[in-house]
């Protein structure tokens, strides 16, 4: 064979049969690690609220990346949620006065950054079949804006995101009272 033969057939040979083989494989571990509990852990990570999950999947192809979310719920945060205790483990949600629920939401998720970071970035979300229930409060909101707030505790520690925005808070706060006096 001459030279030139096998040098081109290395250059385009063997990308090709790395794609070939690293495609199935990034498939595989991203539906590997698409599971109800893992999406309800980075829903509550995010969310203000206790999230239930019945099922989900994941479709990777066509492009863009499709999650489907079966039985969706959000319910006002408790201990559990704060904990990050295993969905599979924790009592049934106490139904209060505020909750979004879905039978069915479809997602289309950023591929790159699930498979690369493990997080949901999401561009869109179809919501079928919802429930919603809230209560209008004095200043006019309603309270299902509290439910995806960033929360005060993640897996059982203080949320790094609002350790972060604390003095600033509390400069803001202490600038406020000087403004009153």
């Amino acid at each position: 064979m001459p030279r030139t033969l096998k040098r081109l057939l290395l250059w385009l040979g063997l990308p090709l049969a790395l794609i070939a083989v690293g495609l199935p494989l990034l498939a595989w571990l991203a539906l590997r690690q698409v599971t109800p509990d893992t999406v309800v852990h980075q829903l509550e990570a995010v969310c203000n609220a206790r999230v239930q999950l019945d099922s989900c999947s994941l479709s990777l192809f066509p492009a863009p990346a499709r999650l489907e979310l079966n039985g969706l719920h959000f319910h006002p945060r408790d201990p559990e949620a704060d904990q990050a205790t295993p969905p599979a483990t924790r009592p049934p949600v106490k139904i209060t006065n505020t909750y979004l629920r879905m039978r069915r939401g479809l997602v289309t998720v950023d591929l790159p950054s699930l498979l690369l970071r493990r997080e949901l970035h999401i561009h869109s979300w179809l919501i079928e079949m919802g429930d919603i229930k809230c209560d209008i409060l004095p200043s006019g909101e309603n309270s299902l804006r509290q439910l995806f707030h960033p929360p005060a505790t993640v897996r059982g520690t203080p949320n790094p995101a609002l350790a972060v925005l604390a003095p600033v808070a509390a400069a803001v706060a202490a600038a406020a009272a000087l403004a009153l006096q």
